[in-house]
This record gives structure tokens, C-alpha cells and sequence, in this order.
């Protein structure tokens, strides 16, 4: 297992429309769930304004929402990460975690991330 550790910064990049075809949008707790259609630079931008003061968001590449996602959690102090993708056949789970949790690591080895 790699472990980074990035610094938060105060800044949020500008919004790559070229990089990446996000399918579909859903937020916890407000039911807001966005299609392609619907998905435009404008709610991209609305959507990384809120990191900063807090989200709970997926992005889906997948507009099934079967798999390839991203989790992204904030409260306006901590950001939180998790990716699934499925490739060639195997499933690729990555995570950030805050290292002041050292059981974290642990749990994180111990996951059984299998479908069975």
C-alpha cells in the first residue's frame, strides 16, 4: 500500500471539461441525482465550490452508475477520497484517510472487498 500525504490547499482548480466525462451526479442527502444531459461546466463549477465549505457527492463515469466513481466527502476542513474502477476485469478501490487514525491503515488491509 502507498501512502501520500497532501497538504489542503486554498485553492480549487479551474474545471477541465476535456479531462473527464462525469455521466452522472449524485448527492447524498439532498436526492439531487444529475444525468449527462444535465451535467454542464456550470454544475461542475457550483460542485467544486463546495468542497471548500463541504459536499457529499459521486461522480459517476459510468451512467448506470455500475462502476468507475468517485467519492467525495468535505465538511469545509477535511476532504475524503475513494475511487472504484473496474479494469481488466479486476476492481481497483483507492482511498484517501486521515494518518492521525493510524487504525485506518489496518482496516483498510483488512477489507474484504470482494462481491461474495
Amino acid at each position: 500500500m502507498r501512502t501520500e500525504i497532501i497538504s489542503r490547499g486554498k485553492i480549487v482548480p479551474d474545471f477541465d471539461k476535456n479531462a473527464v466525462t462525469v455521466k452522472c451526479i449524485e448527492y447524498y442527502g439532498y436526492g439531487d441525482t444529475y444525468d449527462e444531459a444535465q451535467i454542464t461546466s456550470k454544475l461542475i463549477e457550483e460542485i467544486l465550490s463546495e468542497i471548500l465549505t463541504g459536499i457529499s457527492v459521486y461522480l459517476f463515469l459510468d451512467p448506470d452508475k455500475e462502476c468507475d466513481w468517485m467519492e467525495v466527502l468535505s465538511d469545509g476542513k477535511w476532504l475524503s477520497l475513494g475511487c472504484y474502477f473496474h479494469r481488466n476485469g479486476k476492481n481497483e478501490y483507492y482511498v484517501t484517510y486521515n494518518p492521525d487514525f493510524a487504525d485506518i491503515t489496518m482496516q483498510i488491509e483488512k477489507a474484504d472487498y470482494s462481491d461474495q
